[in-house]
């Protein structure tokens, strides 16, 4: 299937209350605040094409955190691991 002409598109949604806070990836560790989820794809203006929409292949992974009404601090944590 080529991403550039690809129509059919599924949302990817990744909360993170269902997964571990703290995930391995590789070289890196993120651990996110309870209420954080991730969405793909997310597409945004493309202000070269003459309808302003974007391909597959522009797609940006989304990382949500829920703010709150008073205020309270919301931690994100990237490690580099050896």
């Amino acid at each position: 299937v080529d991403p550039e002409t690809t129509r059919m598109i599924h949302e990817l949604v990744l909360e993170v209350d269902r997964l571990e806070r703290r995930r391995d990836e590789g070289t890196a560790r993120l651990t996110l605040p309870t209420g954080a989820s991730l969405h793909w794809p997310v597409l945004a203006h493309n202000p070269y094409t003459r309808d302003g929409s974007a391909t597959l292949a522009e797609a940006r992974l989304e990382l949500r955190i829920p703010l709150t009404p008073d205020g309270s601090e919301q931690i994100v944590v990237i490690e580099v691991l050896d």
